[in-house]
């Protein structure tokens, strides 16, 4: 939510025109709202001020498919007539200018609203709604200021992954902000280092971005497409019903990248996904095929995994073969952490290493019905022993 993205965002290249005032047309001729451009994006410009002046934009943040994320300072009226002065430096949220979106945006708004209601010491890491406002037709949500997400921090590490230290820490502050959205009923829906910030000294990570988070108590539509491709449970995938344990499962394969800088299952679709995941864990068992609603797009009558693969010279352009999985998976967890990172584990730290392996293995449990809770973890002795 909080990310930089260098190109296709409103005010990105700073001009005046792309800034806001100027107005213009759409695609289809039509005159716009000099505010927003043709997507129904707030046109910014550094210096606007936002609810009655309470705010003054500094910059972007970030914009991503709902949204436009600012800077701003928030201003404190002087007394008896004297001017302004700069308080705190906060994040403003402007939800894209229409229905669909600020449907989205309410949705999101009422599951922030209760998890900080839930949360009023600000321990729970999930980021922290401060105040809403519409300006302009868009609604706003403020936020605490974070640093960056954890897409950057992987970067910034390149290839060599973060520390066991860090990633023990980010896993405990995740399982705490996870049994948070648990008791809250809610279930995120779109995990990914994207909605993951930390601080400026990057010993604290909190969740962001409900904008696909749903309620647990009501029916889960199925769909094979819910949360980012690499973070996706195979419950989604397969048609199965799904609960919070999806959000476990990113957070597993989130906890792979951070340490080894590479993605745990790195699928081009939902069925080289499938692949991927059967290559480290092994096949599905049957009972769980028996009951997906999408189990017949990647395996056959016997169970037997159907891997489809593009190729101009086959029938239909793909090339489907057929390749029996065993119980024991192709590849080894603490091996690939192992590996990935060469040299930099110390001898001390092997132990340490397998049990994160164990962590990961258990958050990635082929049956959700397996993993365990994000409570359970957090007694995990990833977590707990020194």
């Amino acid at each position: 939510m909080f990310s930089d993205s260098p190109s296709g965002l409103p005010g990105a290249d700073g001009s005046a025109a792309a800034a806001g005032g100027a107005g213009g047309k759409g695609p289809a001729g039509e005159m716009l709202d000099s505010y927003d451009d043709h997507e129904g994006y707030y046109r910014f410009r550094a210096g606007d001020l936002l609810e009655g002046g309470r705010y003054r934009v500094v910059g972007l943040q970030g914009s991503g498919v709902f949204s436009t994320v600012l800077k701003v300072k928030e201003l404190i009226p002087g007394l008896n007539g004297a001017p302004s002065s700069e308080g705190r430096d906060l994040v403003v949220k402007l939800i894209r200018s229409n229905d669909t979106m600020l449907r989205a945006g309410q949705k999101e708004l009422e599951f922030l609203r209760l998890l900080s209601a839930q949360d009023p010491d600000n321990r729970k890491h999930v980021v922290k709604l401060l105040h809403h406002f519409m300006h302009r037709g868009h609604l706003c949500l403020v936020f605490e200021p974070m640093s960056m997400d954890l897409r950057k921090v992987i970067k910034k590490f390149g290839s060599v992954g973060v520390s066991l230290a860090a990633v023990r820490s980010y896993a405990k502050q995740l399982c705490i902000a996870l049994r948070h959205l648990k008791k809250c009923a809610i279930l995120h829906g779109d995990l990914k280092p994207d909605n993951m910030l930390v601080n400026d000294a990057m010993n604290v990570v909190k969740i962001c971005d409900l904008g696909s988070a749903g309620r647990l108590d009501e029916q889960c539509e199925l769909t094979p497409y819910l949360c980012s491709r690499y973070y996706r449970a195979p419950e989604v995938m397969l048609g199965l019903k799904y609960d919070e344990r999806v959000d476990l499962w990113s957070v597993g394969t989130v906890l792979y990248e951070l340490y080894t800088g590479r993605v745990l299952f790195a699928g081009s679709d939902n069925n080289s996904m499938l692949k991927c995941i059967q290559d480290v864990k092994g096949r599905f068992p049957k009972r769980i095929l028996m009951r997906a609603a999408f189990a017949a797009q990647h395996f056959d009558a016997e169970g037997v995994f159907e891997f489809r693969k593009r190729d101009t010279t086959a029938p239909q352009g793909v090339r489907v073969t057929k390749i029996r999985y065993q119980d024991k998976p192709n590849k080894d967890l603490y091996a690939m952490l192992r590996d990935a990172t060469g040299a930099k584990a110390t001898h001390a730290e092997h132990a340490k290493l397998k049990q994160l392996a164990d962590f990961i293995h258990q958050c990635t449990a082929l049956d959700p019905a397996q993993r365990p809770s994000a409570d359970t973890l957090l007694s995990h002795p990833f977590i707990v022993d020194e």
